[in-house]
C-alpha cells in the first residue's frame, strides 16, 4: 500500500478503495453524523469502474459516465487480498442496500450507548460492503469495529495524517495542494 492518496478523479486499480468527499444533498447527513467530510466508499474493480453499495443496491458503476461527480481519494489496494475482495464484491452485484442498518449506525454514532444488533445477509451499507469484501478475502480492515458498523469516515485511518485530520472538503483540498 502506498502512502500517497490521489485526488481529482485519479486512475485506480482493481482492489483500490475510493473514498468520496464533498457531499451534497442527502449525503451531507452521513458527513454530519460521522463528523467527517468522507461520505461514500467504493471498491475499484477495473479501470474507471467501481462496485459499490448505494440505496438502489449493489452495483457496478463506470465513473467516466457518472452524472454526479464527487472528488475522491484513492487508498491503494491491499495487494495480498485485493483480487479475492474484488471477486467477492462482483458476485454481490444485485444485492440490496441496508437502509435500516444505516439508521442504526447513525443512531449509534449519535448515542454512543445505543446498540442494536442488526444484520441482514445480502444487504449492505457502502462502508460495510467494502470492509466485507476484504474480510471475505481474508483481511479484516477494522478489527476494532463490527463490520456492519463501518462507515466511510472509518476508512480515513488509511490516509496520511493531514487527510485523516481533515474536517471539511476545503481542508482536504488544501492538504492535497500542500
Amino acid at each position: 500500500m502506498s502512502d500517497k492518496p490521489q485526488s481529482n478523479s485519479p486512475a485506480f486499480d482493481a482492489g483500490d478503495i475510493l473514498l468520496f468527499y464533498r457531499p451534497v444533498g442527502k449525503d451531507r447527513v452521513i458527513s454530519l453524523v460521522t463528523k467527517s467530510p468522507y461520505f461514500h466508499v467504493a471498491l475499484g474493480c477495473e479501470p474507471h469502474v467501481v462496485v459499490e453499495a448505494v440505496p438502489r443496491g449493489v452495483r457496478r458503476r463506470d465513473l467516466r459516465s457518472a452524472r454526479e461527480r464527487h472528488p475522491y481519494l484513492v487508498i491503494p489496494a491491499f495487494t495480498d487480498s485485493s483480487a479475492a475482495a474484488v471477486a467477492w464484491a462482483l458476485a454481490q452485484v444485485g444485492d440490496g442496500y441496508d437502509s435500516a442498518d444505516l439508521a442504526v449506525i447513525i443512531l449509534h454514532r449519535i448515542f454512543k450507548m445505543f446498540k442494536i444488533n442488526h444484520t441482514v445477509g445480502d444487504r449492505f451499507t457502502c462502508g460495510e460492503f467494502v470492509a466485507s469484501a476484504y474480510e471475505h478475502a481474508g483481511r479484516r480492515l477494522f478489527p476494532d469495529i463490527d463490520t456492519e458498523d463501518v462507515v466511510p469516515a472509518d476508512f480515513a485511518r488509511f490516509l496520511p495524517e493531514k487527510l485523516r485530520r481533515a474536517r471539511s472538503s476545503k481542508e482536504i483540498e488544501a492538504a492535497l495542494a500542500a
